[in-house]
């Protein structure tokens, strides 16, 4: 047992209070524990007798046998237990029996809360990280559950992956199709979104592949609605201190801070969602900008992976040449009667140059 816990480092832990300072309620659950680290919580108990529905309802599901198949993942779950307490931060005070019970009953209370689900705000309570449950105690019933296969499947995550908790798949998921370049260094400045629109870049969504940010005739963004969404904010904080504090690649890290240098004000999400690049359910601009500003309080991104782009964007934005085409733009087609006036201008030019050839050279 100590050899396994010094092999496997902890994965499911309190969230640092640097962290959890900011804002409690982004990791406290509001409704149901899963696995032991808020088990005792006396604001979540009322919600434990329900959980017994949820596995009666899974386990009849599955098959005519439902007590062998109950009997077959408890098992399951008892050969796993040393790696089960392996993960997770300090020592709970459940012992070998009262574990694996809850690991079964939680686990399978998740697969029939997701068959079940129809909201999308209840959803998000499941990724908070200080609520994540080994998973392969779900994985084990994820192997007798082969009804869920066609829905939960996803590209980049197989049956075969192994994570120890919910979080792993859902990043898992979330990663680039292709590996992307991170660089550890200094950040640029970079600037805002209206700074960059005086100077003549376009913003459009990019939908080509999960991340990727590119200049593309202008600056091509993932397009995302899930920073629309109130009750999402935490499940998206809960993907950055996972990020923070594991060994995985800082693709979400990254991209927040990326929307948090672009986003200074009101204005700079109106601009935004006017290209397709934000979707806002927030009520406000005012809201969405200051919800955007506030995630990545205290978060590192020593590997930023759109290092380069801030780099183009940079250089961009200080280069004479897009300042020159913004005074164009500014001088005469900032209003359509200055475009108007502008070819008026020309026409009268043209009949001018007409006109005087005609003159010089009647025949």
């Amino acid at each position: 047992m100590k050899v396994l816990r010094n092999q496997v480092p902890p994965s499911i832990y309190m969230v640092p209070s640097v962290f959890r300072d900011l804002n409690p309620s982004s990791f406290n659950p509001k409704v149901v524990s899963i696995g032991p680290l808020h088990r005792q919580d006396e604001d979540l108990q009322g919600f434990e007798v329900h959980k017994p529905t949820y596995l009666h309802n899974l386990l009849h599901r599955v098959g005519s046998e439902p007590e062998k198949t109950l009997q077959k993942c408890a098992s399951k779950v008892i050969g796993s237990i040393e790696r089960i307490k392996a993960c997770y931060a300090g020592s709970t005070t459940y012992n070998d029996l009262e574990l694996p019970k809850m690991m079964v009953i939680d686990g399978c209370f998740i697969l029939e809360f997701i068959e079940s689900i129809l909201d999308i705000s209840s959803e998000s309570n499941m990724l908070l990280i200080e609520k994540h449950l080994l998973t392969d105690t779900i994985q084990v019933r994820l192997n007798f559950y082969k009804v869920f296969e066609g829905n939960l499947v996803i590209p980049n995550v197989s049956l075969d992956s192994t994570h120890d908790h919910i979080l792993g798949f859902v990043h898992k998921h979330y990663q680039p199709v292709e590996p992307m370049p991170s660089v550890f260094s200094s950040i640029p400045k970079g600037h805002s979104a209206m700074e960059l629109d005086r100077e003549g870049m376009n913003f459009k969504p990019n939908e080509d592949q999960n991340w990727e940010l590119a200049m593309k005739l202008g600056l091509a963004l993932p397009s995302f609605s899930w920073f629309g969404w109130p009750t999402l904010r935490m499940p998206i904080v809960n993907l950055i201190i996972y990020e923070q504090s594991s060994d995985v690649k800082k693709y979400v890290t990254s991209y927040v801070y990326a929307m948090d240098r672009l986003i200074d004000t009101p204005q700079d999400v109106a601009l935004l969602i006017k290209s397709k690049v934000l979707i806002n359910y927030l009520g406000s601009n005012e809201n969405a900008a200051n919800m955007i500003n506030n995630i990545c309080k205290e978060v590192m991104v020593p590997d930023f992976f759109y290092y380069q782009q801030w780099k183009e964007l940079d250089t961009y934005y200080n280069s004479n040449w897009p300042n020159t085409l913004v005074g164009l733009k500014w001088t005469y087609f900032n209003s359509p009667w200055s475009i108007i006036a502008l070819f008026a201008a020309f026409f009268l030019f043209a009949l001018t140059v007409v006109q005087t050839i005609f003159t010089i050279n009647p025949k």
